[in-house]
């Protein structure tokens, strides 16, 4: 990270895959474990301590100015989430209190879902984040909501390929943010 704020670069950092010890089973696929904490207490002592750490060896002025995500396309199952939907969610709940108990400031998201344009009702869950960051029981809090400043997907274009799906993702994640 010292490398990197050298060069006049921002970090952005990604609390993704659960190491392997916290989970149980954990699960191997292309980008690591997969699998959630077996003990989501566990994970957010981690988290937090890991906040700490970088607030102590950046400065809190520095660290409040980095952007966090949740993982990386949590509905891309099982790629970078073998658990479920509903683990997820409690997932982001206690992630996000882990970091803003450190840094109540914190810009905090999930890192971006599939392209939502891709998938019908019933197909991937990525959209319902934004219905349990809303108004959904917090499962860390106990509370209504979690924070979520930023919302975005991954969006791959083809040569020779139609870009109308791109309007049709922004359109499905605008639609379900105006609730």
């Amino acid at each position: 990270l010292h490398a990197v704020l050298d060069a006049g670069y921002t970090p952005r950092i990604v609390l993704d895959n659960v190491p392997y010890r916290m989970s149980d089973p954990p699960t191997e696929h292309a980008y690591g474990n997969t699998a959630p904490p077996s003990d989501e207490g566990l994970w957010y002592a981690y988290v937090r301590e890991a906040i700490a750490a970088l607030i102590d060896e950046f400065g809190r002025d520095t660290v409040g100015r980095w952007q966090f995500s949740v993982t990386t396309e949590p509905d891309l199952y099982p790629g970078h989430w073998s658990g479920t939907k509903e683990q997820w969610l409690c997932h982001y709940d206690h992630t996000v209190a882990a970091v803003t108990a450190e840094l109540p400031e914190a810009c905090i998201e999930p890192g971006n879902i599939l392209n939502p344009s891709r998938w019908g009702p019933g197909g991937a869950w990525g959209l319902d984040i934004i219905d349990h960051a809303g108004g959904g029981l917090n499962a860390c809090t106990g509370r209504t909501g979690t924070r979520m400043t930023a919302f975005g997907c991954s969006w791959y274009a083809r040569v020779g390929g139609s870009l109308d799906d791109f309007e049709r993702a922004v359109a499905a994640m605008r639609g379900r943010l105006a609730k």
